[in-house]
Formats: structure tokens, sequence, C-alpha cells
């Protein structure tokens, strides 16, 4: 729904049971703790994050689609991927930063290597519908 028929207003807290985000998440910033804290915000059980590694951080990946329940957002495009964190550094990271905030939470957190890794993960689970 739209207020005042230009921005969409904001979902409440604990809206979805399950969220799922991508991202490079390197050198956690204050970008990144407000997209997590929102993202975080809108979970009632449990947060799944990819965190982009190998090929997809190469500087020719471009944005990864949106899925229909889920919060999605792109990984970056990185001409110097060589200079990014380690991945096991950048995913314990974000787990410790959602943990921080809600620790009630189940948090996975997970490298994604192409854009349909998540997606092919959660194919199994019942938690989300095209």
């Amino acid at each position: 729904m739209l207020s005042d028929g230009l921005i969409p207003s904001p979902s409440p807290p604990n809206s979805y049971k399950s969220v799922v985000i991508g991202g490079t998440f390197d050198r956690l910033h204050q970008g990144h703790h407000l997209f997590l804290k929102a993202s975080a915000d809108l979970a009632r059980d449990r947060i799944v994050v990819g965190v982009c590694d190998g090929p997809m951080l190469s500087k020719n990946k471009s944005l990864i689609s949106l899925l229909s329940s889920f919060s999605w957002f792109c990984c970056h495009k990185f001409a110097y991927a060589n200079l990014i964190e380690p991945i096991e550094k950048r995913m314990q990271g974000v787990k410790n930063y959602i943990k921080s905030m809600k620790p009630e939470l189940t948090v996975e957190v997970e490298p994604i290597t192409d854009p349909y890794h998540l997606m092919v993960h959660l194919s199994g689970t019942n938690n989300w519908r095209l």
C-alpha cells in the first residue's frame, strides 16, 4: 500500500517468517548495519544471508533478481575481488551483527557463488512461493 500514493508503506516488524538477503558485506559499515537491521526486523523466525564469494565477486556479475516473497538484493560488482576480506570473516561478521540485535532469530549465513544458490537451497523448504 502506498502512503500519499508515492512512497510504499514499510512492513511492520516480524512481518515474515523468513527473510533472505544477499550481498558482499566487505568491511561491515553503517550502510550494511542499516540493511541487516531492517532485514532482521522483518523476520519473525529466521534470516538467511548469502555472502558473495568466488565468481560473484567478479566485475562481470550484475544484479540478482528479486524473489517474490523475500527481500533479496544485489551482490556488488568488484573489479578488485582480491582485496575483499576472506569469506569466513565476512560471514562471521554478518552473523555476529544480526545476533547482537536479535538473538532469538535463527541466522543462516552461507557463501553464494552463483545468483541462484539460495533459491536452489530454499527450493526444498515450504517457506517461500513464487
